[in-house]
């Protein structure tokens, strides 16, 4: 009776140790993959931040991209006015409206641009990324320098 209860104590803890064996590879796969999830929703998160910030900088620039093509056409215009011959003063006066209105445009929607990259320096987006403080900092420190040399420049109509 004695053996018997040694042969089942043993099958019971050879059972026990294939068990636990089992339970932690299981725990193991189960952390990879959550290992994996947060590193996909990081990166999920950083397509969204990246889109919103396209798109939030996109319509500034576009529209300046557009008030500069508008300039430039009417630079041309004006240009091959003045070869047909003598210009009216009127003429004059439309065209420096026209070049003075456009380049409004082109800056407001230029530092609009330049404002939207300030804020997103101020934003703490890059730490929710999972980056490092290190490389968080060398990034806003990155676009802030060069949102203040864009500041530092305006020139003022």
């Amino acid at each position: 009776a004695e053996a018997q209860i040694r042969a089942l104590n043993a099958s019971l803890e050879q059972r026990v140790q294939e068990r636990t064996q089992a339970l932690e590879e299981t725990t193991l796969r189960l952390q990879r993959m959550q290992e994996e999830l947060a590193h996909s929703s990081a990166r999920a998160t950083l397509s969204a931040l990246i889109a919103n910030v396209a798109h939030e900088l996109n319509t500034p620039l576009g529209n300046g991209l557009m008030a500069a093509t508008t300039c430039q056409d009417v630079a041309k215009r004006f240009h091959e006015r003045m070869q047909d011959g003598p210009l009216r003063k009127s003429e004059l006066v439309g065209f420096v409206q026209e070049v003075r209105d456009g380049s409004m445009l082109v800056e407001r929607n230029l530092f609009r641009a330049v404002e939207l990259m300030g804020k997103l320096t101020r934003t703490p987006y890059w730490t929710c990324l999972g980056a490092t403080p290190e490389g968080s900092e060398e990034i806003r420190n990155e676009i802030s320098d060069w949102y203040y040399s864009m500041a530092a420049s305006r020139v003022s109509l």
